[in-house]
């Protein structure tokens, strides 16, 4: 067993002017539970800029980094061949005469030790990266005419482990057996936005957003497990040494694209009508169909606006819209749509 202890601190900084703004904070959680590898760890880092560069410029930064450790495999020794420790008896005999722990303390096969489930080794451990940039122009001769460019890249990674060693109820049979893995994603997002509004005559009020979006994403992973150790010191560090031995890769690269064109009028606060049309391209569809157009319309009433709504106390705000349109989706494993071939032996 382990000593339990919860830890959590956190310390944030900020300022404002009429010219710039940050904000830097940091935090660190240390959780650990009685039973060994219940643990937690989680640190993490955040920092946001803003800056007014001229009165038609601002740019900006939000970045973030955390790190995880979570409880790695099996940690209360129960399932698969282990028995949960609220079942034995207060006398039952967890330990041997020398000091190592009795396959089964109740002197019958129906309940393992459960010491011995626990792994000797287990780990969980994962890390995130991500930055968005943004960029907003105010176009100076053209009110109500803006730009706004937004980057943002997130890496995540993770890892994780475990080993049994031949002193463990599933390490016993196998000689010893562990496993390791890692992950890794990048994503991209790239937004170039295009918007306008302006009011004319007091009335007729015209808004119109333009939008080019392009999406990437790059995974990885790759897996080992061994099985078979003369000498399981080294656990994980030394799954060679097994003398069964398995690994696995896996990995996908995807691409999407869209732009949207969407036009708002409005009268009088009261009344207004929507068009958008969007085209979308997905690098997983099938080659001929990897693009696809939406389009969409609506009409909204504001109800609450109209002057047999002034006296009215059971509402504060009232509106009837209606919209009709088509949507479609990605959901789509990267590469299903390719032709895929597998061999076999027939006798």
């Amino acid at each position: 067993r382990q000593t339990g202890k919860n830890i959590n601190t956190s310390l944030s900084v900020s300022q404002r002017t009429d010219k710039m703004s940050y904000y830097l904070s940091g935090n660190m959680t240390d959780q650990a539970g009685v039973v060994k590898n219940d643990r937690f760890k989680h640190y993490s880092l955040r920092l946001n800029l803003e800056s007014k560069v001229t009165s038609w410029l601002t740019l900006g930064i939000k970045s973030y980094y955390s790190t995880r450790s979570y409880p790695g495999d099996r940690i209360y020794g129960a399932g698969a061949g282990g028995a949960s420790p609220s079942l034995f008896s207060p006398y039952a005999s967890v330990t041997n005469p020398d000091g190592t722990y009795n396959m089964y303390p109740q002197t019958t096969t129906s309940f393992i030790n459960p010491f011995l489930v626990i792994a000797t080794e287990s780990y969980n451990r994962s890390n995130n990266l991500n930055g968005i940039f943004t960029g907003t122009v105010k176009v100076p001769w053209v009110k109500g005419l803006t730009y706004t460019m937004n980057y943002s890249k997130t890496l995540n990674t993770n890892e994780t482990g475990s080993f049994y060693a031949k002193n463990t109820y599933l390490g016993l049979a196998p000689k010893g057996t562990g496993s390791r893995s890692y992950s890794r994603l990048v994503a991209t997002l790239f937004d170039n936005i295009i918007k306008y509004n302006n009011t004319f005559g007091g009335r007729h009020n015209i808004d119109v957003t333009l939008l080019n979006s392009n999406q990437q994403t790059d995974s990885y992973g790759q897996g080992a497990s061994a099985s078979g150790f003369d000498n399981d010191q080294l656990g994980t560090y030394r799954l060679s040494a097994g003398a069964i031995q398995s690994v696995s890769t896996s990995g996908a690269k995807t691409e999407s694209i869209g732009q949207m064109a969407r036009v708002t009028y409005s009268y009088d606060s009261k009344y207004s009508l929507t068009g958008t049309i969007r085209h979308d391209g997905y690098s997983a569809f099938s080659a001929n169909h990897k693009y696809g157009n939406f389009s969409s319309v609506g009409a909204n009433w504001n109800i609450a606006k109209e002057k047999f709504m002034e006296n009215a106390k059971l509402f504060n705000s009232l509106a009837l819209r209606a919209s009709y349109g088509t949507n479609g989706n990605q959901s789509i494993a990267p590469y299903s749509t390719l032709d895929s071939i597998t061999n076999g032996n027939y006798f």
